[in-house]
């Protein structure tokens, strides 16, 4: 049986606050100089892809192979932005689909 894969880290982060909508609310908070994110590849036609985590509205349309990434982050004030970086890597190992511009 295959099974989801995921990676959550965080540095420097809070309990989750539970104020305001969406995922934010559930997940720990960064501190000015903290980080916390998540990427899940998923059977985008296994249980998997009805959790709350992988149905945000906004998410690119990425793919590993035949399975579906989600990739979420919340940076501090303070951090220098990682999603780029998180990105290039993620394409380095397979990963396609469309790409947020950077403007």
């Amino acid at each position: 049986m295959k099974r989801d894969c995921r990676i959550e880290y965080g540095f420097h982060t809070r309990h989750p606050t539970g104020r305001g909508g969406g995922w934010t609310a559930q997940v720990p908070a960064p501190d000015p100089d903290g980080v916390w994110l998540y990427i899940g590849l998923y059977d985008p036609h296994g249980p998997e892809a009805n959790d709350q985590i992988n149905t945000q509205p906004v998410l690119p349309d990425w793919w590993i192979g035949p399975r579906k990434v989600t990739l979420l982050i919340q940076e501090g004030a303070d951090t220098r932005g990682l999603g780029d970086a998180i990105v290039d890597v993620l394409h380095r190992h397979g990963m396609t689909g469309a790409t947020p511009r950077r403007d």
